[in-house]
């Protein structure tokens, strides 16, 4: 998938709309929607904008190399769907650090477009944890997507599973990421 497929679908997908909703909307065949998601069209920089704002997006650049929460959603799901956790978690791990070192302004906007399900309700509640305690601490508006039912995981997720972890997971977890029931020491939100 290239980047304008990507980008078509997470706008379709965030707005809740089909592929022949968007299509109405921006005044083209559906069949042209499904090329374009499916990397076997390019848009162009017109038919781009027009697509998305049938989503009601705006397309705008954003100076940085950090991955969008939602980009890293869909790795931490082929990720987790080939059964590598490993390589999920340190994806988690590399959106906290992305959106701990981005000024303000782009911070917001890595997590403007919802993080679609990752097809692991802990992984899920990792993303909204991390977004709410990013932009919280910024002082920056908390999307609402983070608080939707499926961004919460019970019972509590420990994320190391190791003996004597719990009780310093309870003492140093932030905030937000024992709201949302994922039970991580502090320090492990920072790469080494």
């Amino acid at each position: 998938m290239d980047f304008a497929s990507e980008l078509i679908r997470e706008a379709r997908l965030s707005a809740g709309l089909s592929q022949r909703e968007i299509a109405r909307r921006a005044g083209v065949p559906q069949s042209s929607v499904a090329r374009i998601e499916a990397g076997r069209r390019d848009p162009g920089a017109g038919l781009l904008d027009r697509l998305v704002a049938a989503a009601g997006h705006r397309l705008i650049t954003v100076p940085t190399q950090g991955r969008t929460v939602a980009e890293t959603a869909r790795r931490v799901a082929a990720s987790a769907a080939s059964g590598s956790g490993a390589e999920a978690f340190r994806l988690l791990i590399q959106l906290c650090d992305t959106l701990d070192a981005e000024p303000l302004a782009t911070r917001g906007a890595l997590c403007a477009t919802p993080a679609q399900p990752t097809g692991d309700s802990r992984y899920d509640a990792f993303i909204a944890a991390a977004v709410e305690h990013f932009l919280a601490a910024a002082r920056l508006p908390v999307p609402a997507w983070t608080d939707q039912p499926s961004r919460f995981v019970t019972p509590l997720w420990f994320v190391a599973g190791i003996p004597g972890y719990e009780a310093d997971a309870y003492l140093s977890a932030p905030a937000s990421f024992f709201r949302h029931g994922v039970m991580i020491n502090s320090s492990e939100l920072a790469s080494a």
